[in-house]
């Protein structure tokens, strides 16, 4: 069975499938269901007997990265420095908050927000970064803890 026919044959179970178990939005499924069409693609397919249990198990997987992803999004900023600082406040504040943490981030010396900016904002790897600031790995690491340090001590 090629992809094409799998696709017309289990596409309108698996977005059925998906929408009752995940409470996900027409778009997110068809998202999700082309990931996981792509990936079940990658895989010799010839030898699965049990396609629509294949599926949703490829389903599951995918729908799990997606949720990490979105999730890992959602905080805006950076990682737990932000969240922690933003987390402990309601709606009401959090304009307010935003803006704190953007002043204190341009109160910075320019190299710890320059690391900031190329790890968050620009989300970079360590090692682009090293290479971008000419300095071993372990240097960036280090950097970046020490702005970070710098950023939470100016927050308070």
């Amino acid at each position: 069975m090629g992809i094409k026919e799998v696709y017309n044959t289990y596409k309108d179970e698996l977005t059925r499938y998906c929408i009752n178990k995940y409470k996900t939005d027409y778009d997110t499924t068809n998202e999700l269901i082309q990931l996981s069409f792509i990936k079940f693609d990658k895989v010799n397919n010839n030898k699965i007997t049990k396609v629509f249990n294949y599926l949703t198990f490829v389903l599951n997987s995918v729908f799990i990265d997606y949720y990490r992803k979105k999730k890992r999004e959602k905080i805006i900023f950076f990682d737990t420095l932000a969240y922690d600082y933003i987390e402990e406040t309601d709606e009401s504040d959090l304009d307010e908050k935003v803006e704190l943490l953007y002043n204190c981030i341009k109160k910075l010396k320019n190299k710890d927000q320059k690391i900031i900016d190329l790890f968050y904002f620009k989300k970079l790897k360590h090692k682009d970064i090293s290479e971008i600031l000419d300095v071993n790995i372990n240097t960036c690491r280090s950097m970046l803890l020490r702005a970070k340090k710098n950023l939470k001590e100016l927050m308070q």
